[in-house]
């Protein structure tokens, strides 16, 4: 199964253009263009998740609304990871500790976080869809955020101190 889905994921990050982020932070619609990509995200996301875990009548009934309500904690995390990117860029010329420091124990707390969803809501996944289930949906959704924490990180440049000139 999961040797299905791991090409679906590597298609998914191509299809919703995050190799195209360089010419996308240097666009003048970037909330725009940010929103769009998420939403292919999200698209491409739940098809994927409709592969792994096959539910119908009575138990995904339970399970979809729950899922959504997943997704939208996550989106709230993922808001966070966008402002706190923008901040990056905002002060990456003019980096002081104090700014790296803060981005650095945001960037862990976010991490934290998005750890935190998954324990929280994977008890209750488990209880609508059984173990098996469950772990399968966790790896997709682990598959899911590692990929796009690679992408995005090879995106972004790694921090310098600001020269003298700058």
């Amino acid at each position: 199964m999961m040797k299905k889905v791991f090409p679906s994921l590597a298609a998914l990050l191509l299809a919703c253009g995050l190799a195209s982020m360089p010419a996308i932070v240097h666009a003048a619609s970037l909330e725009s263009e940010i929103e769009l990509l998420r939403a292919d995200l999200k698209t491409e996301k739940m098809d994927l998740v409709k592969q792994v875990v096959k539910v119908d009548g009575a138990k995904a009934d339970a399970f979809w609304p729950l899922y959504r309500k997943y997704q939208l904690e996550l989106d709230a995390i993922g808001d966070k990871r966008i402002a706190m990117i923008k901040d990056y860029a905002a002060n990456y010329t003019t980096m002081t500790d104090e700014k790296a420091n803060a981005l650095v124990k945001q960037a862990l707390d976010l991490q934290s976080e998005r750890t935190g969803l998954l324990k929280k809501y994977s008890k209750d996944f488990s209880k609508v869809l059984g173990a098996i289930d469950t772990a399968r949906l966790l790896q997709l959704e682990y598959l899911v955020m590692a990929l796009i924490d690679v992408q995005v990180g090879a995106e972004l440049p790694l921090v310098t101190k600001p020269t003298a000139s700058q």
